[in-house]
């Protein structure tokens, strides 16, 4: 199995952490080095971006700030292409993020169109 994880805050660094200790193929990305650094020296892998992250992993695990920075991660912006671009059908792209539920039934319906499935399990 192999797992991104993009956004390594409070909640996301140590589950990122979580991911390497238990064996499982880790690439992170975020806008900190010094996050990203601390899991690569715990044995993950550094992304350039969050399509990069996303490409060949089996489950995306997004734990960002707000709506619009979940949003923006998933579906790319101007600058930055998001997960949807380089996920492969099946991938999993589960949202640890608290958003409402009418965003994540949107991007629901847009992963569904690739065969990406998006769940919502914000703690």
């Amino acid at each position: 199995m192999r797992a991104a994880f993009i956004g390594l805050g409070n909640m996301g660094l140590g589950m990122a952490h979580n991911l390497v200790k238990a064996g499982i193929e880790t690439v992170v990305f975020d806008v900190r080095p010094d996050a990203v650094d601390s899991v690569v020296s715990a044995g993950g892998t550094a992304a350039a971006s969050n399509a990069d992250a996303a490409k060949g992993a089996d489950l995306v695990c997004i734990a960002v700030f707000n709506e619009q920075q979940v949003r923006d991660v998933v579906t790319g912006t101007e600058s930055d292409a998001g997960v949807l671009a380089t996920s492969a059908p099946g991938t999993v792209v589960a949202l640890h993020s608290t958003i409402s539920p009418s965003l994540v039934q949107q991007l629901a319906a847009e992963a569904a169109r690739r065969d990406v499935v998006v769940i919502d399990v914000a703690m």
